[in-house]
């Protein structure tokens, strides 16, 4: 599968004139293949805020979904580590909002967030340290939240 996503990234990407540098793939705990690339042109893929990212994983998906018989693929597009520094800052948020939680039994609400990191809150909090937190999201459209609820409550 890695062989088949750095041909997919080679081809589209030169397709664009862009240059790849260095590609890292690896296959998470969830499944989800991550992939991060080192470019010239990081800041153009990466876009305002990451709002590239999303356009290009999605895109990415399509592809391999097309060269593998229509079974979905999922990965997890980066440049430069920029989604992985955000997962990792969206986890220390959610961390502390678990702490909250124990220490005053009450329900923690994080600041509304994409699907895509609200689904990273939910795989982390499955742990087994979490066993007492419970989690899920509320909301619509871009106030879509996850709530955090000790087990007492």
């Amino acid at each position: 599968m890695e062989l088949e996503i750095r041909q997919l990234l080679k081809g589209f990407f030169d397709s664009m004139g862009i240059d790849l540098g260095k590609t890292e793939i690896e296959q998470r705990d969830d499944g989800d293949y991550y992939v991060n690339i080192t470019s010239a042109d990081s800041a153009m893929l990466i876009g305002y805020h990451g709002d590239n990212l999303p356009s290009f994983q999605h895109l990415l998906r399509l592809a391999m979904k097309r060269k593998n018989d229509g079974e979905m693929i999922q990965l997890v597009f980066d440049v430069d580590g920029y989604r992985k520094r955000q997962e990792d800052g969206v986890i220390t948020m959610a961390e502390r909002k678990v702490d909250a939680a124990r220490m005053t039994s009450e329900v923690q609400i994080l600041p509304p967030m994409s699907p895509y990191f609200r689904r990273v809150v939910h795989l982390y909090l499955r742990k087994p340290e979490f066993a007492d937190i419970n989690a899920e999201s509320t909301g619509m459209g871009e106030t879509r939240r996850v709530v955090i609820n000790p087990n007492s409550v």
